[in-house]
């Protein structure tokens, strides 16, 4: 495993702080079925999910308790790219 997937990253979504990793990323949604995507996406496990999606299922919070906004540092800093649906 690179050093990459395994360094823990840092980061705060309403208050709250959370230090994950990308490996930590990939086994949490190894078994999850992605919902439908709207206008925003991340690539994990070579399937598409919607960010938010992505960070509920790492923080274990809901989808209403925090915005979309909140989610593009976290996974950039974990080392995902956030893509717009209709480019690839």
């Amino acid at each position: 495993m690179s050093n990459c997937i395994a360094q823990p990253h840092l980061f705060v979504i309403n208050g709250q702080m959370y230090m994950k990793t990308r490996y930590t990323v990939e086994r949490v949604l190894k078994d999850v079925k992605p919902k439908t995507l709207r206008k925003y996406y991340v690539v994990v496990n070579h399937r598409r999910y919607p960010p938010k999606q992505v960070i509920s299922a790492l923080t274990e919070l809901g989808l209403s308790e925090f915005a979309l906004g909140q989610c593009i540092a976290p996974l950039r800093r974990l080392g995902f790219k956030l893509r717009y649906l209709g480019r690839p």
